[in-house]
């Protein structure tokens, strides 16, 4: 797995987690840059038949 440098920060994180960041709803307390749930469905619906979406990647 490749990590990347969260920011200025110190810390790394895997390049997954930091592109599935962007998943949530802004109606439901998330950021207001982040995709609704049609919108993320339609990026993650080619990863679902080789299990690669998993619980990190739902919305809200």
């Amino acid at each position: 797995m490749k990590y990347a440098r969260l920011g200025n920060s110190e810390r790394n994180i895997s390049r997954v987690c930091m592109g599935c960041m962007g998943f949530g709803d802004p109606q439901r307390g998330m950021c207001s840059w982040t995709l609704d749930e049609e919108s993320s469905q339609a990026i993650k619906a080619p990863y679902v038949p080789h299990k690669l979406v998993g619980v990190m990647a739902q919305n809200g």
